[in-house]
């Protein structure tokens, strides 16, 4: 997969890894993004109003928070595999009580598998689940616009789509979203909607789950 990247996006890549001991997530890439490749920053700060040093101010504000969740213990390697084989059991677990439609229980295993994930993550100090998504994604989009290699300016569009909490820093950056997805001809997909109805019928919000379900389609813009 990383053969495809060019090399100012390896470089992104490789970068982010220095901003944390731990586990890397969407706001390493992004700040290594601006650090590194200033001439797409001034191209999105120019085209869509992104005001870049208050978009920088935030990020370091961001990644000290996250930084203050360091781990306190450090496990072992078999501990750490012995956290994943839970992580599947739970898993598991959660996809049956869903199945069987005990929304409670599935609603506890989810949260309970959400700070397994993450425990695991900080511990292995490699790409976050969110980071490996939208680096996955900017690989799709550069395919959707017909680029033989994967640039920053693809995983930029792809942190800006996927990592919500990001997606409102941006926007209160000044980043003007709509336009800059109009301009690069990036729409989400009806099979991303229909994931995101299933999503809310299932593990959102159990006692209402047609209501969940339309506050995640607010989120997506008709094609």
């Amino acid at each position: 997969m990383f053969g495809r990247f060019s090399e100012k996006y390896q470089l992104v890549l490789n970068k982010s890894a220095n901003l944390t001991n731990f586990s890397i997530k969407p706001e390493h890439l992004l700040l290594s993004l601006i650090n590194e490749d200033q001439h797409l920053i001034i191209k999105v700060s120019v085209l869509f109003d992104l005001d870049v040093d208050q978009l920088r101010k935030k990020l370091c504000f961001l990644i000290k928070s996250l930084e203050s969740e360091i781990p306190s213990v450090i496990y072992s390697t078999k501990e750490i595999e012995e956290m994943k084989k839970s992580l599947e059991k739970i898993a598991y677990e959660k996809y049956q009580a869903v199945q069987k439609q005990q929304f409670e229980k599935a609603a506890s295993l989810r949260d309970e598998e959400s700070n397994l994930r993450r425990e695991i993550e900080s511990q292995e100090g490699n790409y976050s689940s969110d980071s490996k998504k939208i680096i996955e994604n900017s690989i799709d989009i550069a395919r959707r616009l017909k680029s033989s290699t994967v640039e920053t300016e693809h995983l930029f569009i792809s942190l800006v789509i996927n990592a919500n909490t990001l997606n409102i820093v941006l926007k209160k950056c000044g980043l003007n979203i709509e336009e800059m997805l109009e301009f690069y001809k990036i729409k989400k997909s009806k099979s991303t909607k229909n994931q995101a109805i299933e999503v809310a019928e299932t593990l959102v919000d159990f006692t209402t789950p047609r209501s969940a379900a339309k506050r995640i389609l607010s989120w997506f813009k008709d094609d």
